[in-house]
């Protein structure tokens, strides 16, 4: 981002921003056939930060635009101006034929969702990944939520305006966003991703992936963030 001329206070010499990450991914569902009622967790959204209006220099500013997850990962980061926010955490799954299972949700930006399988297995493994690594106040999103049931509960994907909730046995559970006006209009980022509805987050938004559906194999892709600059140009 270029900035040819700082400006003066009587016109406009300052920029707001709002920074995303890149959303984790949705967990996917196992396809054993002894196991046919596992959900994937939600991923985790990218985190989330915005800042009132502050100074700029002439000057050439990198920005860098995290990239949503693919596969079983967490998103990438976003920076610009010095800030930065860090990248959403992957849902929880079941690797097949281990044990104890590959379940946890993962921290990051907004905390995964974590998975359980049926009631052969231990509830205690689904837990949560958590939000605001990079400990930033006011935070920049939240905890997945947990699967403390049986019987192929998950929890979804932490947002940036609220938790993930707990033990989801159907679909949807997805941690809320958070509405900005920075463009003029209402729009909401960085919101969890649901429970077992396969649904990739939008690109631009930092939204984590959705679980994949019961005994359903895939990991869903979290949406690329996006940095938002603000600015006053001429009178």
């Amino acid at each position: 981002f270029i900035v040819s001329d700082a400006g003066n206070a009587a016109g406009s010499n300052t920029v707001q921003i709002l920074i995303a990450a890149g959303g984790g991914s949705g967990g996917h569902g196992s396809t054993a056939s002894a196991i046919t009622t596992e959900r994937g967790a939600g991923g985790g959204a990218g985190g989330l930060r915005q800042f009132a209006a502050f100074s700029v220099s002439a000057s050439t500013y990198a920005m860098v635009i995290g990239a949503g997850a693919s596969s079983n990962s967490d998103g990438s980061n976003s920076t610009g101006f010095g800030y930065s926010a860090t990248g959403g955490g992957a849902g929880g799954y079941h690797a097949l034929g281990s044990y104890p299972a590959t379940v946890n949700g993962r921290n990051g930006g907004s905390g995964g969702g974590g998975a359980t399988t049926t009631s052969a297995y231990a509830a205690s493994e689904g837990a949560k990944g958590l939000g605001n690594a990079g400990s930033y106040s006011p935070v920049e999103g939240y905890d997945g939520g947990e699967s403390t049931g049986y019987e192929g509960r998950a929890g979804g994907g932490g947002g940036s305006g609220g938790v993930g909730q707990d033990d989801i046995s159907t679909s949807g559970g997805g941690g809320v966003g958070t509405a900005s006006s920075i463009t003029g209009s209402s729009v909401t980022y960085a919101a969890g991703g649901d429970v077992a509805t396969a649904v990739a987050g939008s690109a631009n938004t930092g939204d984590g992936g959705s679980g994949n559906l019961a005994n359903t194999a895939g990991y869903i892709n979290g949406g690329s963030g996006i940095i938002i600059i603000r600015y006053k140009f001429q009178n």
